[in-house]
C-alpha cells in the first residue's frame, strides 16, 4: 500500500501568506497533491506553489477545514497550519506515508507537537514500538486523516465548529470506536507558537456542541471513559507536583532561615521576603 495518494493541506491567514509560500515549496515536491486555503482582511489573490484556495476572511480553522474535506479526493489527508516549524517537511510527509504503507489500521497520524492542550504524558495509552504511541486523540496543527475518517467527517456541519476545537478530539472517538488507531509518531517533532487570537471561552462552548451533535451515543460513552483516565492523570501530577513542593519546604526548613526565604522566593515568584536579623 505504499502508493497511497498524499494530498496536503497548508490552512494560512492574514500575516502568514510569505510563511505559506515558503512551507508549500518545501512540501510540494513530495505530496500527491497541495492546497493552501487562504484567506486575509485585504481579499487580495495570493499565489505560489501548488493550488491557492481562497475562502471568506471570516472562515478560521473549523470552516477551512471543511473547505480542505470538500475538496480531498486522495487515500490520506495532510494538515499543516502555517505556523508550524519542522526541520525537514520532506521526511516528515516520507514518514507518515510510511506509517500509513504498513500499519492498515491506522487512522489518524500526527507529529509530536509542542505547546499543546493535549501533551503525551496526558493522552497515551499504549506504546506501539518504533516510536510510536497509541494516544486518545492527537493536536491538529500537524496531522494525517485516512480516507476512511475524512468520509465521515464530511458529511457533518463543521460551519457550526467556526473556531474548529473538538474536530480532533471528535474523528480520534470515532476512530477508537472503530478499532482503528490514533498515533503520536515521537520519530518527527513539530515546534508550533503558544498563541491564540479568539475568546477561548466561546471556542469551547462550540467544541461541545459540535462534539453532541457528531458522536453516537455510544461514542459519547467512549469519551467519557476516555475524559475520565485522563482526569486521573492530571490528578496524579498535580499531586506529584504538590509532594515535591512540600519536599522542598521540609528540605529547607532543616537547612535553616536563609533556605527558607530561597524557596519562598521560587514559590512566590516574586522578591525575596525580608530576612531575620
Amino acid at each position: 500500500m505504499s502508493d497511497h495518494r498524499l494530498v496536503a493541506y497548508i490552512i494560512c491567514w492574514t500575516g502568514w501568506e510569505e510563511r505559506s509560500r515558503d512551507l508549500a515549496a518545501a512540501l510540494v515536491e513530495h505530496v500527491g497533491r497541495l492546497v493552501v486555503v487562504y484567506s486575509n482582511r485585504a481579499g487580495t489573490i495570493e499565489d505560489g506553489a501548488g493550488h491557492w484556495m481562497q475562502v471568506p476572511d471570516d472562515y478560521f480553522y473549523g470552516r477551512k477545514f471543511e473547505s480542505s474535506l470538500l475538496d480531498f479526493d486522495g487515500d490520506i489527508m495532510l494538515h499543516v497550519q502555517a505556523d508550524a516549524v519542522t526541520e525537514d517537511w520532506g521526511a516528515l510527509v516520507a514518514r507518515c506515508r510510511e506509517r500509513f504503507a504498513t500499519r492498515p489500521d491506522l487512522a489518524i497520524w500526527s507529529p509530536e507537537v509542542d505547546y499543546t492542550p493535549l501533551p503525551v504524558w496526558l493522552t497515551s495509552l499504549a506504546d506501539l514500538g518504533d516510536d510510536l504511541r497509541l494516544v486518545t486523540s492527537t493536536d491538529s496543527v500537524v496531522w494525517a486523516l485516512s480516507a476512511e475518517i475524512c468520509d465521515w467527517l464530511r458529511p457533518l456541519d463543521l460551519a457550526l465548529d467556526h473556531y474548529g476545537w473538538g474536530i480532533d478530539i471528535g474523528v480520534a472517538i470515532h476512530a477508537h470506536a472503530l478499532a482503528r488507531e490514533v498515533v503520536i509518531d515521537h520519530s518527527v517533532f513539530v515546534d508550533h507558537p503558544k498563541s491564540r487570537a479568539y475568546d477561548s471561552e466561546n471556542a469551547y462552548r462550540l467544541e461541545l456542541e459540535f462534539l453532541e451533535a457528531a458522536l453516537t451515543p455510544a461514542e459519547q460513552r467512549l469519551k467519557v471513559v476516555l475524559d475520565s483516565g485522563m482526569a486521573t492523570r492530571r490528578e496524579l501530577v498535580a499531586l506529584e507536583e504538590n509532594t515535591r513542593t512540600i519536599r522542598r519546604a521540609a528540605r529547607a526548613l532543616r537547612a535553616g532561615p536563609r533556605a527558607v526565604s530561597s524557596t519562598l522566593r521560587r514559590l512566590r515568584g516574586g522578591a525575596t521576603p525580608a530576612e531575620p536579623n
